[in-house]
């Protein structure tokens, strides 16, 4: 792969994703088919880590993952999604990785 402004250094490549975006999806699988990684770094909190791959593994069948959240207060609920849909540029590389068995980190703030 090319030095392009996306490698941070010679071991670290970061890959912006559009969300919604199946043009961004297409890149992402194309750029890590291109070079070998070590691990996907996913911008996801950890206990979404399993059931987004139990997710990509039921394509094509397209599902959600919904995890309830309480705010500190505990006064207001909300929950989190994260759509499985192979068009999204996430699922796109956690599905590449998964299928080339490329170690995935889940992290957040």
């Amino acid at each position: 792969m090319t030095n392009t402004v996306l490698d941070l250094s010679p071991r670290l490549t970061i890959l912006p994703v559009l969300y919604g975006s199946a043009d961004f999806a297409v890149e992402v699988r194309r750029r890590l088919r291109s070079t070998t990684f070590d691990c996907l770094a996913v911008a996801l909190p950890p206990s979404f880590g399993t059931p987004v791959e139990e997710g990509i593994e039921r394509l094509p069948r397209i599902t959600a993952v919904v995890q309830d959240e309480v705010t500190l207060g505990g006064e207001e609920e909300s929950c989190n999604f994260v759509p499985v849909d192979p068009c999204q540029g996430l699922i796109a590389a956690i599905r590449e990785t998964m299928d080339r068995q490329i170690d995935r980190a889940y992290v957040d703030l």
